[in-house]
């Protein structure tokens, strides 16, 4: 856990907020105009944006800057809580380039597809970690 806290401690840190006058712990208050703000921050040098939560990444989502997810399943049902992009107005086509097993479960990092497999509307996307392969299931 070492190497993370130190990792999440030194990166610059941006908080989303129409409520909040100031951050702390390395952070920048982000206001106003949200998509003007993320493309403003998407052409400084780095290796990119880390978003967490579940009303952010739908607001971002919403407004296709989105490049990449990466998604972390966790072997648990919770049966309760916010749904992440619940809400979310069109589809986003995705495609599986890469996976890797960890003992707490298995994250996955998905790809904005130009034209996915997986457009019907009433199409549900199953995931099978076993072969890291994404199935498609007629909804009933």
């Amino acid at each position: 856990m070492e190497p993370f806290a130190r990792t999440i401690h030194a990166a610059r840190k941006y908080v989303v907020s129409s409520t909040l006058d100031r951050v702390d712990w390395n952070a920048e208050l982000v206001r106003g105009d949200l998509e003007k703000a993320v493309q403003q921050l998407k052409q400084e040098p780095g290796k990119g944006l880390l978003v967490g939560g579940v009303t952010l990444p739908l607001a971002l989502a919403e407004l296709g800057l989105i490049d990449e997810y990466e998604f972390v399943v966790h072997p648990r049902l919770a049966g309760h809580g916010p749904k992440l992009f619940a809400g979310l107005s069109k589809h986003v086509d995705l495609k599986l380039v890469s996976r890797l097993e960890l003992s707490s479960g298995a994250e996955l990092t998905w790809r904005i597809a130009l034209c996915g497999a997986f457009n019907r509307f009433n199409d549900i996307l199953q995931l099978d970690i076993e072969q890291g392969v994404p199935q498609r299931e007629a909804a009933e």
